[in-house]
């Protein structure tokens, strides 16, 4: 076993654990196949070995070392391996879907971060010529990019074979080395911080409830993240035809974009459109492999892209795709810059408030996936499952497309639209009027690009905003009364703890806790874990939304006597 520091992306991960505890094995990220044709198990399980040998964030745990969390890398490589037949069955004709409904149950299986085996690797037989395949991991191990990565070095040992030790090709760059390469690389003055900082100090929040009409139920109270696990949030599809991709294909052709780009721009026109906000966010993930050292690198290297969108009734809609265009390729060129650095960076500058778009919500986050591209096997191939649950916000609005090759139902290739219900706040039908929109937005622009953004309303009718927000219950609950004390009371308590909980015996009340960005993540979980599990301070409920808020002693303790205590749910332990 070896331990090394956290990646910024995995302190990011972290914080939403300690904002929404158990969000982590809740999102577990997945790979599968349907396999037609003989299949080696033998030879499938030493492969699954050899690629877990070969990328330690496979075979990493997480836990406290010294009182910081730590990443501690296992030698063992051999996966948890599980194994059902269902060939023998009756009636036959059941046997697919029980396969498909025990491996739709196995991949929701939550992965313990702290201990056990850190991949799962599963095989369902319907028959000696059909098998289902699924590979499954955490999301602290694996992002989305990874995925793609993993199939295709998985695909190959299995065509090829598991060369003997002797013969093996060139070890991947360990991901310890990566951590080495980011944290010696990324500082707080960085220009890609400067950018997405400034992104973020300029966009608005964007309304929700203007977007999708009244909720149908109240957020989750306590956080303000939360996860969309797989089966919980309240997914909805829309189809987009073979012939009205043809149209997008010739629109990217002639406006020099990618699909993303077009489909981002229609997002933001629709988002526009039924909202009525002319300065928002979206948030897109980044695959952050720019350099040629980690092009295949296996690990939790993902990052985010910011497109602000700034729209205007007399605006073309081909302007406002160049404008999209432009905006995408400057983010990508900041995307190695992890989010953990641009919130400690803010922290370290005391500009928090920059920063409550980001960790608060108020943003809509979008994704392109390309499913049914990967490698080839050496049988036919088709797809069950693209990539696990998604982490957003309470707040956030999640939208995804993804661009199909071969479908299971036989149709056409074509682009499925989808959109996560945050939280299952808002009514499925309010989703399904969403995406339609979307879909008919998106037609608009694709067969005319240079009508104007006015022009749109009747594509969209009836979308009026809402005056007033709706007001939710508190469902937090109070707490003992902490009568009594008063803000210098809380002060000197807060001081004594943050001294220690920082490592800063001269630490001040008036100075900002976040003495270095690239550990203010993990600055900010150890001192609301502390504060929380005092005996004189546990009553008021601290948050790291109120760390944020306030990044002083003085300030969080004028902030926390003003308040009225709270009940807080507590953090567990690994």
């Amino acid at each position: 076993m070896t331990a090394s520091t956290l990646s910024l992306n995995e302190q990011w991960l972290w914080l939403v654990e300690n904002l929404t505890p158990g969000s982590i094995a809740r999102t577990t990220a997945t790979l599968g196949r349907r396999v037609r044709g003989p299949l080696d198990l033998d030879r499938l399980h030493a492969c699954v070995t050899e690629l877990i040998r070969r990328h330690d964030t496979l075979r990493t745990t997480f836990e406290a070392v010294d009182g910081r969390l730590a990443r501690v890398v296992s030698t063992d490589p051999t996966p948890e391996w599980i194994w059902r037949d269902f060939s023998s069955e009756e009636p036959e004709s059941d046997r697919e879907s029980r396969a498909l409904a025990y491996m739709d149950a196995e991949r929701t299986k939550q992965i313990d971060i702290a201990r056990g085996k850190q991949t799962r690797c599963m095989v369902a037989r319907i028959s000696p010529t059909e098998h289902l395949v699924l590979f499954a991991t955490h999301h602290l191990a694996v992002d989305a990019a990874s995925l793609v990565l993993l199939e295709e070095e998985l695909s190959g040992l299995y065509r090829d074979g598991v060369p003997a030790s002797a013969e093996a090709p060139l070890e991947p760059l360990p991901y310890r080395e990566f951590i080495d390469w980011q944290n010696e690389t990324l500082h707080g003055d960085d220009p890609g911080v400067t950018h997405l900082t400034e992104l973020l100090r300029d966009a608005d929040r964007i309304d929700l409830d203007a977007i999708l009409g009244p909720p149908g139920a109240p957020a989750q109270p306590g956080y303000a993240m939360t996860v969309v696990p797989e089966g919980f949030a309240d997914r909805q599809q829309a189809f987009v035809e073979p012939q009205l991709v043809d149209r997008i294909r010739q629109l990217m052709r002639t406006s020099r974009c990618s699909l993303y780009m077009v489909l981002l721009a229609a997002l933001q026109l629709t988002l526009y459109l039924r909202s009525g906000s002319e300065s928002f966010l979206v948030r897109s993930p980044s695959a952050n492999r720019t350099r040629a050292q980690h092009r295949s690198m296996i690990g939790s290297l993902e990052t985010q892209t910011f497109v602000k969108c700034s729209v205007d009734d007399s605006l073309t809609c081909a302007a406002l795709i160049a404008d999209v265009r432009g905006q995408v390729l400057s983010g990508l060129r900041h995307q190695r810059i992890p989010m953990s650095l641009v919130l400690g960076s803010v922290l370290h500058r005391g500009e928090a408030a920059n920063t409550n778009a980001a960790l608060a919500g108020g943003m809509v986050q979008f994704a392109l996936f390309a499913v049914g591209r990967m490698a080839d096997w050496p049988a036919d191939l088709d797809v069950i499952v693209c990539a696990g649950s998604r982490i957003g916000t309470a707040s956030d609005f999640q939208v995804f497309a993804m661009e199909e090759g071969t479908r299971l139902d036989g149709a056409a290739p074509g682009l499925v639209l989808e959109a996560n219900n945050p939280g299952g706040v808002y009514p499925p039908e309010s989703v399904q009027d969403f995406l339609g929109s979307f879909r008919d937005v998106l037609t608009a622009v694709a067969e005319d690009p240079d009508r104007t953004v006015d022009s749109l309303r009747t594509v969209v009718p009836g979308t009026a905003r809402r005056e007033a927000e709706v007001a939710r219950a508190d469902r937090a609950g109070e707490r003992p009364a902490t009568a009594g004390r008063d803000a210098a009371q809380i002060e000197r308590d807060l001081l004594r703890i943050a001294r220690s909980a920082c490592g800063n015996e001269r630490l001040a009340a008036g100075e900002s806790v976040f003495a270095d960005p690239r550990a203010a993540i993990d600055t900010a979980v150890r001192l609301v874990d502390a504060i929380n599990g005092s005996a004189e301070l546990s009553p008021l409920g601290m948050t790291i939304a109120d760390l944020l808020a306030e990044p002083t002693v003085a300030g969080l303790a004028a902030l926390l006597a003003e308040r009225r205590p709270r009940r807080s749910e507590p953090t567990p332990a690994l």
